[in-house]
């Protein structure tokens, strides 16, 4: 199977709660520009959350879960 590369590479993703600051730290490194993935946990009330990358990207999120009380 081979791997779709990017024509450019991402960086950085940073997620966070909408609403609040952005952190400074990335919840995923892409720098080779190979598809990756990664799992996060952005806790928020609202579920919107906020999403920074320091490159132009295509971004696919997959809710497959959540956490109740």
């Amino acid at each position: 199977m081979e791997v779709e590369k990017s024509s450019a590479a991402v960086g950085c993703l940073t997620l966070w709660p909408d609403g609040e600051d952005q952190p400074t730290v990335s919840t995923l490194n892409a720098y080779d520009g190979f598809v990756t993935s990664n799992m996060a946990i952005v806790p928020n009330e609202s579920g919107a959350i906020d999403v920074y990358t320091d490159g132009l990207t295509h971004l696919i999120l997959d809710i497959n879960g959540y956490f109740a009380p």
